[in-house]
């Protein structure tokens, strides 16, 4: 009787923990609005956060009812509704706002991302082109990130909802084996996220002009491929990526005039039909005083990033030596050699600060530190700066120590 009695007691309680279960999965489908207060993060304290948001389920600070929710749900927020659009919109002002520099184009984009959530059926299709380097794919990365409620890769460095294609992937192959390798894909993702899809094409330029041909309906021409009738392709967000514009050939001109100039060439290689849906954003060349910026927004990443994170800033001095070392790569490499050096640099000083025993506290001049960083950083505060013999250091409050990096 005893062991009756047991087993009888082990069945109730996984029944009752069943039961719970089934409620709260009903309760989540069925009343979906009233979970959204579950995911609301006022804007105070997001934007109070010196590292970036992650989407919300992978977030770190869930409680047991939106981990669950998270886990039964691709959408926790439904896409259509006005907390999603809130939400998603939110997160990419301060995406944008905190990642972003030199390119006075990023406030249309995030108003033509505002129109699509709220026309979620109506064809929309960002062309983001300049040379390499000056934040197109980043930029694309964060419209991503901020319309995902999960993290698309391991680094997160996109959202859930995002299928990321390059042009380069399909050299060597034929018009019919393209068609045949990449409209699944897209139809395949159309239908699984039909209401906040969004597709990345990276390095368009690289596709010859009859394998674009092919990508028409994506492009805003046509709302399904031939193949898939049922499956309509307006909903999706698409963004290409080229390099229209590159080489300086739009040094001088005013964005008006940049965005005419590569829009025509657009339409020369691919024709006016393939061009007349896309709206062209065109990214400036990076200059030396947004090469600067870039180096504090990398250190920032880079504290965010670290095993133990940090609320990292960096001396003037400090950014100027950075932007000097790279600023012959400026014109060739744009962005993507400032964030490299800065990398360089400071991941090394980072690994000796983490290996060390101890820190000891040093005391800065006030303009050399980030004033606002005692009233915003929520994790332990260090700051980059240059020694009078010309190598990089770093002090952190509490107990330390205080590595230097030889330049390189």
């Amino acid at each position: 009787m005893k062991g009756f009695s047991v087993v009888c007691t082990v069945v109730m309680y996984f029944f009752a923990s069943t039961f719970v279960v089934f409620v709260v999965v009903l309760v989540a489908l069925t009343t979906p609005h009233l979970l959204d207060s579950h995911y609301a993060i006022p804007v105070a304290d997001a934007a109070a956060s010196s590292c970036p948001e992650l989407p919300l389920c992978a977030a770190k600070d869930r409680t047991v009812m939106q981990q669950l929710l998270c886990a039964i749900s691709s959408a926790p927020i439904k896409p259509t509704s006005p907390a999603y659009r809130q939400y998603a919109l939110s997160r990419l002002r301060r995406y944008v706002n905190a990642s972003i520099r030199g390119q006075s184009v990023a406030p249309s984009v995030i108003e033509r991302v505002r129109y699509k959530l709220a026309h979620v059926h109506e064809p929309m299709v960002l062309h983001f082109a300049g040379d390499n380097g000056v934040g197109k794919t980043r930029l694309a990365e964060l419209i991503s990130l901020a319309i995902g409620q999960k993290c698309g890769d391991a680094a997160c460095s996109i959202g859930d909802t995002t299928l990321v294609l390059s042009g380069t992937g399909y050299d060597g192959m034929t018009v019919a084996d393209f068609r045949k390798a990449v409209v699944p894909v897209i139809v395949h993702h159309a239908r699984r996220y039909p209401n906040n899809g969004v597709v990345i094409f990276n390095e368009l330029t690289s596709l010859e002009p009859s394998k674009v041909r092919v990508l028409s309906p994506l492009l805003g021409r046509g709302t399904n491929f031939p193949e898939h009738p049922s499956v309509s392709l307006a909903p999706l967000l698409v963004i290409l990526t080229t390099d229209f514009g590159r080489e300086g050939r739009t040094r001088g001109k005013s964005l008006f005039e940049m965005r005419a100039f590569i829009a025509d060439e657009f339409a020369e290689l691919y024709s006016k039909e393939a061009g007349s849906h896309v709206r062209t954003f065109p990214f400036l060349p990076i200059s030396l005083g947004t090469a600067g910026d870039i180096v504090r927004v990398v250190v920032r990443e880079i504290g965010c990033c670290a095993p133990q994170p940090l609320c990292l800033a960096i001396s003037d001095s400090a950014v100027l030596w950075l932007v000097e070392k790279t600023k012959m790569l400026l014109p060739a490499e744009n962005g993507r050699a400032v964030a490299f050096e800065t990398k360089l640099q400071l991941e090394a000083l980072l690994e000796q600060a983490m290996d060390s025993d101890a820190f000891h506290s040093d005391t800065f001049a006030a303009d050399e530190l980030n004033p606002d960083a005692a009233a915003t950083c929520p994790h332990r505060q260090c700051t980059i700066s240059l020694d009078d013999d010309g190598t990089l250091a770093m002090t952190c409050q509490g107990r330390g120590t205080h590595p230097r990096v030889s330049p390189v």
